[in-house]
């Protein structure tokens, strides 16, 4: 099987895992601040989170991209040092000179595909846990920064602070307020960015 194969082979479920890391990811953000996520989530929703997830943050694209990728190369870039021990054990090959070629490369992949799902749940699991930590902890003190106004339908406007959004629902926090809303799309007419770091 050449690269091109192999990489066709494996992008249908490593596209199921991200989809999986990204529901995961968006869970336990939300459960943090009381909010069971699925419940307001569309099954567009759901297959877009690991996009989302991957272009909240340029540094996060940057690391899960690299880390897939040096899963997807590294077994390769060690295949002609399989008898030097940092290699054995890493891969955890066990009697090497028993081993055929195809037994050690398919047991470089495997353990190359272990270590790259174990990497990738941590990033996830690592931004979920600590976005949600922080955003419950900012509400819970009154310190969330407003940087959004929300116009709605009625014509009544309202500084927000900007927790997340899908296809259907903003959810958010009012300027002075410690509780979460929940916020049809179509009851918005506008969202502003009133503060934009990029462009002050």
């Amino acid at each position: 099987m050449n690269p091109g194969q192999s990489l066709e082979r494996y992008l249908p479920f490593g596209y199921l895992f991200l989809v999986v890391m990204g529901i995961v990811k968006e869970s336990v953000l939300f459960y943090q601040i009381g909010i069971n996520i699925l419940k307001y989530s569309s099954i567009a929703d759901i297959l877009m989170s690991p996009i989302a997830s991957l272009t909240s943050h340029p540094l996060i694209f940057i690391v899960v991209m690299t880390t897939m990728l040096l899963g997807y190369y590294f077994p390769k870039m060690v295949e002609n040092k399989v008898h030097k021990p940092w290699v054995q054990k890493t891969m955890e090959l066990k009697h090497v000179a028993s081993m055929s070629k195809e037994e050690i490369t398919k047991q470089m992949s495997k353990k190359a595909i272990q270590m790259t799902s174990v990497m990738v749940i941590c990033v996830f699991l690592g931004m979920g846990f600590g976005e949600g930590l922080s955003n419950s902890r900012r509400i819970k003190k009154g310190e969330m920064k407003t940087e959004h106004t929300l116009v709605f339908n009625s014509g009544e406007e309202q500084e927000v602070a900007l927790l997340n959004s899908n296809s259907q629902y903003y959810f958010y926090v009012p300027k002075d307020s410690k509780i979460v809303h929940i916020a049809p799309i179509n009851s918005i007419k506008v969202l502003e960015l009133t503060e934009n770091r990029m462009l002050d």
